[in-house]
Order: structure tokens, then C-alpha cells, then sequence
């Protein structure tokens, strides 16, 4: 939904497992070609729980600003974004660990060079306890088509935005 909000044309998603010192961590990429976050979007909207910018635009879907909270259900979430005023980079640390003690997640922040182009790309690490069965590419194709903008009947009256989804699964 944000991707098809920021006007992207197309969304990687890439789900994999990485075995890194003998832990094997289930991770999944999300990169889209559309308008990017600024500063004051990434810092005050994606982290934050209920707020948005697209709660006064009736064009946008994501206008609750809990779509991304999800993510904190993992152990690392690294977010790189580029945008018209600038490219930013912030990273969330064991958000899980840190809700389960009772203490508030937080992120680290920082603007990095800027690639010329804009688009969003986002890393979550070890979401769900890497609980992976979900991510079989025939089940997350069905949740795609049943359950996102993406599969939505717009396109049977011509009203549906052109948008390309690169997929690769489990």
C-alpha cells in the first residue's frame, strides 16, 4: 500500500534465509521506485504509531500509520530511503526484545549521500522468530491478489495503476 501511495511503478520483494554464524534468520526485502520518505516523513510517520501523511489524501490507502508496526516484531528493521529533499537511512534494533522488557524500541537516524534516484528499501531481520511457512511463493501470491491494492477489481474498469511486483520467495 505505501509503495502504490509514494507512486512507485513497480516493488521488489525479496524473502530469504541467511545463515549467519550458525543462526539461520529469516529476512525480507521490500524496494520500490516511487517517491521516497522525507526526513520529517521517517522520523515522525513510518516509526511512529498512528501518524500519517496520508490521513487527509482519500487517494492514499495507507491512512492509519500502523502498517509498518508490524515489523517491529523482529530483531532488526533497516530502513534506506531516497527522496526529492534528500536520502536518509535509520536502522531499529531488537524492537522486540526491547517491547518484551518493557522498554520502547528506538532507531538510529542519519542522512547519507543522495543516489540521484528516489525509492524506498526496507530490511526486516528475523520477523516473527523466522517463522517461514507464510512466505512459500504460492502463499504469498494469494496474500498479494486477496489481500493488497495489488489485487485489487480497479483494474477491471481501467482505473487500476500500472505496477509491476518482482517477487522471490521460499
Amino acid at each position: 500500500s505505501n509503495a502504490y501511495d509514494a507512486k512507485a511503478s513497480q516493488i521488489k520483494i525479496n524473502i530469504f534465509v541467511s545463515d549467519e554464524d550458525g543462526d539461520s534468520k529469516l529476512i525480507i526485502e521490500f524496494e520500490d521506485n516511487g517517491t521516497g520518505m522525507s526526513q520529517e516523513a521517517l522520523v515522525n510517520n513510518f516509526w511512529d504509531l498512528g501518524n500519517s501523511l496520508s490521513k487527509t489524501d482519500k487517494t492514499k490507502i495507507g491512512e492509519k500509520g500502523h502498517g509498518t508496526k508490524i515489523f517491529l516484531r523482529s530483531k532488526e528493521i533497516k530502513v534506506i530511503t531516497h527522496h526529492e529533499t534528500g536520502s536518509y537511512e535509520s536502522v531499529c534494533s531488537n524492537p522486540f526484545k526491547l517491547l518484551n522488557s518493557g522498554a520502547m524500541h528506538s532507531r538510529q537516524f542519519r542522512k547519507i549521500d543522495s543516489s540521484g534516484i528516489t525509492g524506498t528499501y526496507i530490511r526486516v531481520e528475523d520477523y516473527n522468530r523466522s517463522e517461514r511457512w507464510k512466505y512459500l511463493h504460492d502463499i504469498v501470491v494469494d496474500y498479494i491478489n486477496w489481500f493488497t491494492k495489488h489485487g485489487s477489481f480497479e483494474s477491471q474498469f481501467g482505473k487500476a495503476q500500472n505496477f509491476i511486483v518482482l517477487l522471490k520467495c521460499l
